[in-house]
């Protein structure tokens, strides 16, 4: 799912890359909550320097999420990790 107040929403076939005002943190546990309820099974979320990389699978496809604060800004990438 594309976060509620996702903004300057960029995406291709591989990539899907927006902003929020949100914190890191409170996107983090939107995805935790919404991946889990859509099946996906939480394979690592690792918190280094402000920035959390998480990591979904289901069946074989595994999709890395990249959150980070930047200028006030939390950006987030979403790509297919296989």
């Amino acid at each position: 799912p594309i976060y509620p107040s996702a903004g300057d929403l960029t995406q291709n076939e591989y990539v899907i890359m927006f902003t929020t005002a949100d914190e890191a943190d409170q996107v983090a546990d939107f995805y935790t909550v919404e991946m889990e309820k859509l099946g996906w099974s939480l394979g690592g979320n690792d918190k280094i320097a402000g920035m959390i990389n998480q990591t979904w699978q289901k069946d074989s496809v595994s999709l890395m999420f990249l959150i980070l604060t930047e200028d006030n800004k939390t950006q987030v990438m979403i790509s297919n990790a296989n």
